[in-house]
């Protein structure tokens, strides 16, 4: 209770060596990290087949490239340059994420006053924080069929007031989703 208000949980763990994470900003960490190892990449360059061997060639539409090592990067979205012995062991997944409208200060202290990241252990998990500027960005859902839920603000606004029931005059800005890998 002193981590998370909320009466939907009766304990948790608290892991001081967790944080939060911003994918854009990592993703592109990783691509700094890529350029300063002399390594390339390609964008907007789909991979339509991979020759693996000794030297890999990867084909695109506008052409070939070989080198000496292909690192696949795009968790559920690779499947068709994928080798077929990981690609049939991968199914993908829809996740989903909203974010509200942005909070008043008091009114997020009152949720998160330390400003935690939160995942559940529920079998459909929930996960959220606080955003930089104050918003509850709240995930969860999973669509095992990868068809979205038709509403998906709605959505996701009614699996975050199970948690958080404050907020339900709070407008919910954005919603999207995507795919991950199990």
């Amino acid at each position: 209770a002193e981590q998370v208000r909320t009466d939907r949980y009766v304990g948790g763990v608290y892991d001081a060596g967790g944080g939060h994470l911003h994918p854009l900003n990592y993703a592109l960490g990783i691509a700094d990290a890529v350029e300063y190892r002399r390594g390339m990449i390609h964008e907007d360059s789909p991979v339509i087949d991979i020759e693996f061997g000794a030297r890999p060639v990867v084909r695109t539409p506008q052409g070939r490239v070989s080198a000496q090592y292909v690192v696949l990067c795009g968790n559920a979205y690779i499947h068709k340059p994928m080798p077929r012995k990981i690609r049939s062991r991968i199914m993908p997944v829809g996740t989903y994420i909203g974010a509200t409208e942005p909070l008043d200060e008091q009114v997020a202290q009152s949720l998160l006053p330390h400003d935690v990241a939160v995942a559940d252990m529920n079998f459909v998990l929930d996960y959220f924080r606080l955003s930089g500027d104050r918003r509850m960005l709240f995930g969860g859902r999973v669509s095992y069929s990868t068809l979205d839920p038709l509403d998906l603000k709605a959505a996701m606004r009614k699996s975050m007031l199970k948690v958080f029931p404050q907020l339900g005059d709070v407008r919910m800005d954005y919603a999207w989703g995507g795919h991950v890998a199990i």
